[in-house]
């Protein structure tokens, strides 16, 4: 590799990292691109954890519950908090939507399950991925089975996503009947006090 090349790969790798940390941190974009990093390496980071309890004899092997218990979690809390930010990312509006959030996030959290369950039960899905990491030497089988997982479920993510946050954001903010008759009336007895109409 040349010097420009070097540059060339220096900037674009600095693009990439402003574009995901940096630029647009509020709103679907955002939350679309945490999902799918989060999705993406969440198998990967339950493989670590998994490996830290193997090496301090707390574990006997590579589980796959523990490595779906843990991506699970990941998965969830991720989900949770990005739709729970959309009330915040509405113009005008400044409350968290909880309990939507959570259902929503369950949601997602099933979909992701059955898509982690299905990755691993079909060498169909699996068998693209496992040609191509076999021109690699020394390459280590779990990791790139959960790199496969951690592909479909960064793929899922993008309409998980969609889903859950839409549907927070249209239900943030959003005023009763009663509610809106209250406003109403409080901004019209407003007006017409600094019309001098009521004494």
């Amino acid at each position: 590799m040349n010097l420009i090349e070097g540059i060339f790969f220096t900037f674009f790798l600095m693009y990439i990292i402003y574009y995901i940390f940096v630029s647009e941190r509020k709103g679907l974009n955002f939350a679309l691109k945490m999902n799918f990093i989060g999705a993406f390496l969440a198998p990967i980071i339950g493989l670590s954890i998994n490996d830290i309890l193997v090496n301090n004899n707390w574990v006997s092997s590579i589980n796959i519950y523990i490595v779906c218990v843990i991506t699970m979690f990941i998965l969830f809390i991720i989900n949770y908090l990005s739709t729970l930010k959309a009330g915040l990312d509405k113009k005008d509006c400044d409350e968290y939507n909880l309990v939507d959030s959570l259902v929503n996030s369950n949601k997602a959290l099933l979909i992701y399950l059955l898509t982690f369950m299905a990755v691993m039960l079909s060498p169909t899905l699996q068998y693209p991925f496992i040609e191509l990491s076999s021109n690699f030497p020394e390459n280590r089988p779990e990791f790139i089975m959960y790199s496969i997982v951690g592909f479909y479920l960064a793929l899922v993510s993008l309409s998980t996503t969609v889903i859950s946050y839409e549907s927070n954001l249209k239900k943030s903010c959003v005023n009763s009947d009663t509610d809106i008759v209250l406003k109403y009336e409080k901004s019209n007895t407003t007006s017409n006090v600094k019309k001098g109409c009521i004494p």
